[in-house]
């Protein structure tokens, strides 16, 4: 009996060798992220189903052939070079084709808005696109911000900080300066690139700058281009913040030098005459 179950199991085990490629096929459910004949974004991921991503299963580009690996959190990334690719997903072990899709890949079609400090890029291909079942973009908008902060002295006047600076460069290829900064000081005159150590915050007016370099699209302003375009076909834009640094012992509204101590007594002063006033007012008209 046992030697015609095993029988049974290699006639079995033939049969399903000899059964079509296709049985053996990923299904949509399998691949998430990506389907067949889709238009996707440069930097677009799409992950495998677990049961298929611990098995044996490959996946490459089928043009060149590339093997496409997994990132840290199982994200497959699909190839960057714009244009038409087949994506093949295979078992490692006999080679079997076991789906194949089809998609077009777009560089980003960026829209660069700025104000003074900050700089977003917008992508328009799913709005292009939207007639043939949209682009499927996954990024959509990023956006770099340049904040600074007024501060009283001693506290750091060099304080300036980059909000979405990875991003940004990530998802644009944008190459973005250090933060340079400018300070005038009671002279009246800008001192540029001043270098952000403790022994020279002084009180002032500063000005953080940045460059962002490498754009491949023109930069608007108030719906108006903001900068030209550079030799080699790249745009620039700068971003900047402008702030303040007071001295404890001035007054930062006015630059009047007097202590603060004898600038509040005035307004203590002040006050109490106003409240004398406001009295003696009511005290004539209940006499009235």
């Amino acid at each position: 009996m046992k030697k015609r179950l095993l029988a049974l199991a290699l006639c079995l085990a033939l049969a399903m060798s000899l059964l079509p490629v296709t049985a053996f096929a990923l299904t949509d459910k399998d691949i998430v992220g990506i389907e067949d004949q889709g238009v996707y974004c440069v930097g677009t991921y799409f992950t495998l189903a677990p049961s298929v991503a611990s098995s044996a299963c490959v996946v490459k580009d089928g043009d060149s052939g590339v093997k496409i690996s997994p990132d840290i959190n199982g994200r497959y990334s699909l190839p960057r070079d714009p244009g038409p690719h087949r994506i093949e997903f295979l078992y490692d072990d006999n080679g079997i084709m076991t789906r194949d899709l089809n998609v077009n890949i777009l560089n980003h079609d960026w829209q660069f808005t700025k104000t003074e400090n900050s700089l977003t890029a917008t992508c328009r291909n799913p709005e292009q696109y939207k007639n043939s079942g949209g682009c499927k973009c996954p990024i959509g908008e990023v956006s770099l911000t340049l904040d600074a902060h007024s501060v009283t002295l001693p506290d750091n006047p060099f304080n300036a900080r980059l909000e979405g600076k990875e991003q940004f460069e990530t998802a644009t290829g944008a190459v973005i300066s250090k933060i340079r900064y400018d300070y005038k000081g009671s002279d009246g005159i800008w001192h540029k690139d001043v270098d952000p150590v403790a022994a020279n915050a002084k009180a002032g007016e500063y000005q953080a700058f940045v460059q962002i370099s490498n754009l491949p699209r023109p930069v608007e302003s108030d719906g108006v281009v903001a900068m030209a375009e550079n030799p080699d076909g790249t745009y620039t834009a700068d971003l900047y913040a402008q702030y303040t640094a007071a001295d404890p012992a001035i007054t930062a509204q006015t630059g009047d030098d007097r202590p603060i101590e004898l600038m509040m007594g005035s307004v203590v002063v002040f006050s109490a005459l106003a409240a004398a006033a406001f009295i003696l007012d009511s005290k004539r008209r209940s006499q009235q």
